[in-house]
């Protein structure tokens, strides 16, 4: 292990304040009130696991039903779509959280 880092002589003199650290980032609003008004881009590195679980939750949140919204990404969007079997879990876990 290293040494712990010390500050530099100009910072220690202006007391345990001088590092600021950056603002907490805000909250996330959720995508689909914004996406009656404007544009909402979900990614992720690969375009196809992640992105297609966020899909698939706002498939449900439009209708569709949690066991089927799988099908209907991969159907709708890309054929490989939610890639793990956590993935999938999650839509179920997170679409019975959902307001009815």
């Amino acid at each position: 292990m290293g040494k712990p880092h010390r500050l530099g002589a100009h910072m220690q003199s202006r007391g345990p304040h001088a590092v600021s650290r950056p603002p907490a980032p805000a909250a996330p609003q959720h995508p689909r009130p914004r996406a009656l008004s404007e544009r909402v881009e979900i990614v992720c590195g690969g375009g196809i696991g992640r992105t297609g679980t966020a899909i698939a939750l706002l498939a449900v949140m439009s209708g569709i039903e949690p066991d089927g919204a799988v099908g209907w990404v991969r159907a709708n969007y890309h054929p490989r779509a939610v890639e793990t079997r956590r993935q999938r879990d999650w839509i179920v876990t997170a679409s019975a959280r959902l307001p009815r």
